[in-house]
């Protein structure tokens, strides 16, 4: 299991490895807006705070559009981000 904490909801639980970000925000009534859910769009744009290597890595789309976006070291894209584990992960809103 992961430790998955979303900072800015005040929500922390154990997930399984495998677990698609999105579906969990879904699941949990996250405020993390989505868009496209494609990682193309941006709305979905957020801060690993930690946890980063306990991340899928960015899929060639996802890069192209975190570069576009002009996105910062430690953002992504919520919608394409699968928790991996084992560890922890805390993710946040961008200011």
């Amino acid at each position: 299991m992961v430790k998955l904490t979303l900072k800015m909801d005040n929500i922390t639980k154990d997930v399984k490895p495998g677990t698609g970000l999105m579906a969990f925000c879904e699941e949990v009534g996250s405020s993390i807006a989505f868009g496209c859910g494609t990682g193309v769009c941006g709305v979905c744009l957020v801060q690993v705070v930690s946890g980063m290597e306990n991340l899928s890595k960015p899929t060639e789309q996802e890069s192209e559009s975190l570069k576009m976006l002009g996105a910062k070291k430690g953002q992504r894209l919520a919608c394409q981000i699968t928790i991996q584990g084992p560890g922890e992960v805390v993710i946040d809103s961008i200011d």
